[in-house]
């Protein structure tokens, strides 16, 4: 199958997942999307060269499993149960790579052609995020703490790897984890689906300028991956943060997310002066035009 017609398929099913009421179905969406990732690591080629691939589809699977046994035992039970609860999270986090359950990340991310890392860092998360946000609400009294405190938590750790990495594939592994882990942190404070369009849509800008190689492009892109001000992923982290400190959730969680913030921007900024060195001069004008009309329409957007 041409990648054009799998694209099509993942981004049509990621939203037509959305619409699912039954969990069955719902459940079974995830695990087509996944079927339809496999397909695309054949054609790229990948299933030869690295059991990484194979390490996520297995992980991934087991998620899914322990997201339906558990869910529908939450749902379907007249009585609460700890263990399904606990059952349930642990098989989304596992699939969207949160902590403790991030260790699958890096070594995946680390094999992937760029448009790949796009892919699973953002298209196969919208429907467990999904899940994650319905989940929030439906048990907000029981798991609040738990919720964000994983947050905070992938946020630091992606932070860490993010200092060790010694590739720009390891780095945007790295960065997959922090990003996840304020996802996590936006569902508590509302503040979620504006936070996942701002870094979707810097994501795509990142993925497409790698492709056709356009590095100065690239170089910025990732100083607003990475929430440097004035771009607009900057804006959506501090809406974040005056929310979280606003609504009284902690002083110890708020400082940790931002003293994580800024020392991730080391990395990003390492890696931005690596790509910035491989510019393209006779793009620069067109390349920065683009850039700073999308993330003016980013900024606008609030």
């Amino acid at each position: 199958m041409s990648m054009l017609f799998l694209s099509f398929l993942m981004f049509s099913f990621s939203l037509l997942g959305l619409s699912f009421s039954n969990w069955l179905l719902f459940v079974l969406s995830m695990e087509f999307l996944l079927f339809i990732f496999i397909f695309m690591c054949f054609n790229y080629g990948l299933l030869s060269l690295s059991s990484s691939v194979i390490k996520y589809f297995i992980l991934q699977t087991i998620g899914s499993i322990f997201i339906f046994l558990g869910g529908y035992g939450v749902l379907e039970s007249a009585v609460f149960n700890t263990s399904l609860v606990m059952l349930y999270w642990t098989g989304l986090f596992l699939k969207l790579g949160l902590f403790p359950f991030h260790f699958w990340v890096v070594p995946v991310i680390s094999y992937l052609p760029f448009y790949m890392i796009f892919l699973v860092s953002s298209v196969l998360k919208i429907l467990p995020l999904y899940t994650l946000y319905l989940t929030f609400f439906y048990l907000y009294y029981i798991h609040f703490n738990l919720l964000l405190w994983v947050g905070m938590l992938s946020i630091l750790f992606g932070m860490s790897l993010g200092l060790k990495a010694m590739t720009l594939r390891s780095m945007m592994g790295a960065s997959s984890i922090s990003q996840t882990g304020w996802f996590a942190v936006a569902v508590t404070v509302g503040h979620f689906l504006f936070y996942f369009s701002v870094y979707f849509y810097n994501l795509v800008l990142l993925m497409v300028s790698l492709l056709y190689k356009q590095y100065l492009m690239s170089s910025f892109l990732l100083l607003s991956l990475g929430g440097l001000p004035p771009f607009s992923l900057f804006f959506a982290k501090l809406m974040v943060l005056t929310e979280v400190w606003v609504s009284g959730m902690g002083l110890i969680l708020m400082v940790g997310m931002l003293v994580s913030s800024v020392f991730s921007l080391f990395y990003y900024m390492k890696y931005s002066q690596l790509l910035f060195m491989n510019k393209s001069v006779n793009k620069f004008k067109m390349s920065f035009m683009f850039l700073f009309l999308g993330n003016l329409a980013g900024v606008l957007s609030i």
